[in-house]
């Protein structure tokens, strides 16, 4: 299997994971970037980026451990990062990254470098990829505008990552 073709697949599966466990996610990061500007992942992209939502009337962040067992079951290994806020999730070589936020007053706050106001995610979207609906924030360009300085272009190829702007995130 192709990078691409592994990473659908682990993206599918997590989706189908998440929505059996009653757990709401949101593409973020890379991954939305490259289903709003080329409708496919990001040529060298390292990872699959999601948001999960902490903290709320739901508490999807306690369902979380039955969501890691069923993942877990389908081959995927798991690890906490970030002081334990953010989870990583492997399998064939790939990893999808769950990016936990808590609503603090008017922000949704993943740590002091990565916030976004609430309207970025108190009103989520549908967008379509791999025949198959995801949430992402209502507006995903302004988001997108929020995030990175520049995100029109895509990056030559000794270029590795986008650039956070990090004057614009909140």
């Amino acid at each position: 299997m192709t990078r691409n073709e592994i990473m659908a697949k682990n993206l599918l599966d997590f989706k189908e994971v998440m929505d059996n466990n009653g757990i709401p996610f949101a593409i973020i990061f890379g991954l939305l970037l490259g289903i709003v500007r080329d409708n496919n992942f990001i040529e060298g992209d390292t990872d699959i980026d999601v948001a999960c939502f902490r903290n709320t009337k739901f508490k999807y962040y306690l369902k979380m451990q039955k969501a890691k067992d069923d993942l877990i079951a389908k081959g995927f290994r798991t690890t906490l990062t970030e002081e334990n806020c953010r989870e990583d999730f492997l399998r064939d070589g790939e990893v999808i990254e769950v990016w936990w936020f808590q609503k603090i007053d008017k922000e949704w706050i993943f740590n002091n470098d990565i916030r976004y106001s609430e309207h970025f995610f108190d009103t989520l979207s549908d967008i379509d990829f791999l025949s198959t609906k995801f949430k992402v924030s209502h507006d995903p360009k302004l988001m997108l505008d929020a995030t990175y300085e520049d995100w029109h272009t895509p990056l030559k190829k000794k270029d590795v990552r986008y650039v956070f702007n990090r004057t614009k995130i909140k």
